[in-house]
């Protein structure tokens, strides 16, 4: 019996610009951290299996895309929230927008230049599979 290699899922993660500071995380990057745990937010859990190791990522800010990675640890629960210095927003925000401790952890094996970065709507939800995105077949 031959094993069937399960077909990978892509998906969009939106970063705010207000509420996150991307461009430090691309410098990040290009520095060699090039893995960080991303929250799933405010959302209900209901969908959270969906999220599977290997998965990719389309990481958009501003309606553009500035990077792909992927999932390389599938969400879990933590004991504490994970600090991120990447976050704008204040502690009272960050600690209600965290509370239900959920993160996956993200490798980035591409960012786009400036200037040749796909566009990319940006979205409400942080995680979500656009129907309409530069990866999909029309």
């Amino acid at each position: 019996m031959t094993e069937t290699k399960k077909s990978k899922n892509s998906w969009q993660l939106s970063w705010s610009h207000k509420k996150y500071d991307y461009f430090d995380r691309m410098l990040q990057v290009k520095d060699g951290k090039d893995t960080f745990y991303q929250s799933w937010g405010r959302k209900p859990v209901t969908n959270i299996d969906r999220f599977k190791e290997g998965d990719v990522v389309y990481i958009s800010c501003k309606k553009k895309c500035i990077a792909v990675g992927e999932i390389v640890e599938e969400f879990k629960q933590y004991e504490n929230i994970i600090e991120d210095d990447d976050c704008i927003f204040d502690s009272n925000e960050r600690d209600d927008r965290h509370a239900n401790k959920w993160y996956c952890k993200i490798k980035i094996n591409n960012i786009y230049d400036s200037g040749k970065q796909p566009e990319l709507r940006g979205n409400q939800n942080t995680f979500c599979s656009p129907s309409k995105a530069f990866w999909k077949p029309i």
